[in-house]
């Protein structure tokens, strides 16, 4: 979600399909700081959540991080698979 919010405030910084200051900017950077300050919550409070077990927890990261990077590798991979769009699906 995170990673959304700041597309959408690249999305209507290139573009100017919507000038509006609250849907374009405000409202998604607001979005992008407070998911910011939940994921460093996160990250810092990581053991604990893992019934404090560091090495849980690292794991956990790691399988996150892995699971974030294998999204480009696997569209290079397969661009078939990575070419899907709704509008080829309804067939």
């Amino acid at each position: 979600m995170l990673l959304t919010c700041a597309a959408v405030l690249v999305f209507f910084r290139r573009t100017n399909v919507d000038t509006r200051p609250w849907q374009t900017l405000i409202a998604p950077g607001l979005g992008f700081l407070g998911l910011a300050a939940v994921l460093i919550v996160l990250v810092q409070n990581l053991p604990l959540l893992m019934g404090e077990s560091t090495t849980l927890g690292v794991a956990a990261g790691i399988l996150l991080l892995a699971t974030l990077l294998a999204g480009p590798v696997l569209a290079r991979v397969r661009p078939e698979a990575a070419a899907l769009t709704d509008s080829n699906l309804e067939a």
